[in-house]
Formats: structure tokens, C-alpha cells, sequence
């Protein structure tokens, strides 16, 4: 869909021209070439590895309290 948007094509070249030595020219979902060798056995091997307790955060924001007993 993105290659269908001249604004997006123009912004992907822009990223890749300005940024070659650093991520930021690399596209955010990857290489079509690289996407399209992915298989489901990839994907779930990369979860197993990496989706695990000890790679996790929990972050509360806002207004946050908890109950006290009574004093």
C-alpha cells in the first residue's frame, strides 16, 4: 500500500538517502525481500526468545494509588 502513496515513496527515499550509516534509513517493517522469507516457524522462534518475563516492563502512568488500611 505504502509503494501506492507517492508522499511515502518520497519520504522512504528521503530516510534512505539522508540516514545510509544509521537505522533510521532502514524501513520501520523491514525489506520486502527480508519480509517475504519470513516464515511462520521465524516469527514464532522470535517470540519464544524474546517475548519472555525477564525481556518484560510494567509501566503505570496516571494518576495511581493504592488502598492503605485504615489508621
Amino acid at each position: 500500500m505504502n509503494e501506492d502513496n507517492p508522499g511515502r515513496v518520497v519520504d522512504k527515499a528521503l530516510f534512505r538517502e539522508a540516514y545510509k550509516v544509521h537505522p533510521y534509513g532502514r524501513p520501520v517493517i523491514g525489506f520486502v525481500d527480508t519480509i517475504r522469507k519470513t516464515t511462520r516457524e521465524d516469527l514464532l522462534a522470535y517470540f519464544r526468545a524474546n517475548y519472555v518475563p525477564g525481556n518484560m516492563v510494567l509501566v503505570i502512568a496516571g494518576r495511581w494509588t493504592r488502598k492503605r488500611p485504615d489508621r
